[in-house]
């Protein structure tokens, strides 16, 4: 795998877009006013409706997306390959991201980038929603965490977290510089390399982010705090049942059952219904998914 040089890949990097060309600056200017954000669209950024566009961050150039929130119609991967960068989130959350770290949010996501090293590298990679909905979620399993994230970002579930922070191992790494490398080096058939890379870094986010849930899981269920088992319940909800939970948790079916039935008053299959219907009536209201489907994707 190759090994990311900025230095020699900037000389093939056309000037930094902070703002979108197409989206004039009085029209921006005129969202803040008015609601105090403003909209990037992926037509103004992403070239000729390319799947995956890249883009590098200028850390010093100022312009409104470092004072007032932004949000896309894309998906954003936030890659820091030197240097370090406070993302504010939902105007309430500071997220330090160094070289060791990965930031994903969806397109829903308020945020405003903060970073005042001037050495700093940085990289949006943007992922267009319509390639994540006809494409991505076809080919990542279901039972992973990131699918349930793109999954429920695509068709606006609110009960899902709108941005996942992930560590970044060396393997990780390398897919990441080999999909920025196939950007902007432009080979032939480099489009379809930085999708398969892209695939690549997605398949090991979700190994490492499932390894992490599972051990904090196990330590919440052995904490015995409801409200983390009952947010473990809500995150698995298409494939968890009691025999499993209380096997991968080391408790009993009957304790664990006690236990969720005298500190809710439901037992755990209600708990499960209840969440399972929940977001079946979202599906139905917010999206062009037939029954079938959604009752699949519900378990």
């Amino acid at each position: 795998m190759a090994t990311l040089d900025y230095y020699t890949i900037r000389e093939h990097i056309p000037a930094p877009i902070v703002l979108p060309n197409t989206e004039p600056l009085h029209s921006i200017m005129q969202q803040i006013e008015k609601t105090g954000e403003f909209r990037i669209l992926q037509s103004s950024l992403m070239e000729h409706g390319w799947a995956v566009d890249i883009n590098l961050h200028d850390p010093v150039t100022p312009g409104p997306h470092i004072k007032y929130p932004h949000y896309h119609d894309f998906f954003e991967l936030i890659y820091v390959y030197k240097g370090e960068m406070h993302t504010i989130v939902n105007q309430k959350e500071d997220i330090l991201l160094n070289p060791k770290q990965l930031l994903l949010m969806n397109p829903d996501t308020r945020h405003v980038l903060n970073c005042n090293d001037s050495n700093a590298v940085i990289y949006n990679i943007m992922i267009q929603r319509d390639f994540v909905e006809k494409q991505l979620l076809n080919i990542i399993d279901k039972d992973y965490t990131i699918f349930h994230f793109f999954f429920h970002s695509t068709y606006h579930d609110e009960m899902i977290k709108n941005y996942l922070v992930f560590p970044i191992d060396p393997e990780m790494e390398q897919y990441i510089h080999a999909l920025i490398l196939e950007h902007f080096d432009r080979k032939p058939f480099y489009k379809q390399m930085v999708v398969a890379n892209l695939i690549l870094v997605l398949g090991q986010i979700a190994r490492i982010h499932k390894n992490q849930v599972t051990e904090q899981n196990h330590q919440l269920i052995q904490s015995g705090k409801l409200p983390e088992i009952l947010q473990y319940i809500q995150l698995n909800y298409a494939t968890v049942n009691l025999a499993s939970m209380a096997e991968q948790f080391h408790y009993s079916e009957a304790h664990l059952s006690r236990m969720i039935k005298k500190q809710t008053g439901k037992t755990f299959s209600e708990i499960l219904s209840d969440i399972r219907f929940q977001i079946a009536e979202n599906y139905l209201c917010q999206s062009d998914l037939g029954v079938e489907t959604i009752a699949e994707m519900v378990g």
